[in-house]
């Protein structure tokens, strides 16, 4: 009799146990959807880390004739009002605008890459505002 009640109560001790413990238990599906979702955010977290990473060794540099024009938009959030000056168009929805380089867009617009770059150059030392017309 002791037997059956002690077998009764370790089956009741470990069904307990087993359901407060459900939720980090699951079928095989289940982990495998779970891991390819935990792949996904890992993937998302390492491109945001590498934008960071990016941003901050652009902090350290001035504006360059190589530079391109996203850099440059993320350099400094004056940029977009310093190429607005220079007639550039807004570049929101321009393919081009990741990889194209200060210089190609000079070029392409006909601008003095020379004179673009020295006002670029001047939001970064704080001797114009962004506003600045």
């Amino acid at each position: 009799m002791l037997k059956v009640r002690a077998r009764g109560l370790l089956r009741r001790v470990v069904i307990e146990v087993l359901a407060e413990r459900r939720g980090l238990v699951c079928a095989p599906d289940e982990t495998q959807a779970r891991a390819r979702a935990l792949g996904v955010e890992v993937a998302g977290l390492r491109r945001a880390l590498q934008a960071v990473a990016e941003d901050l060794r652009l902090h350290g540099q001035p504006f360059h004739a190589d530079m391109s024009m996203d850099q440059a938009r993320r350099r400094h959030p004056g940029a977009p009002a310093v190429f607005a000056r220079h007639h550039l168009p807004a570049c929101d929805g321009c393919a081009v605008r990741f990889d194209e380089t200060l210089e190609e867009a000079a070029v392409a617009y006909g601008l003095d890459l020379q004179r673009l770059l020295a006002e670029l150059n001047l939001l970064l030392a704080g001797a114009i505002s962004p506003a600045a017309r």
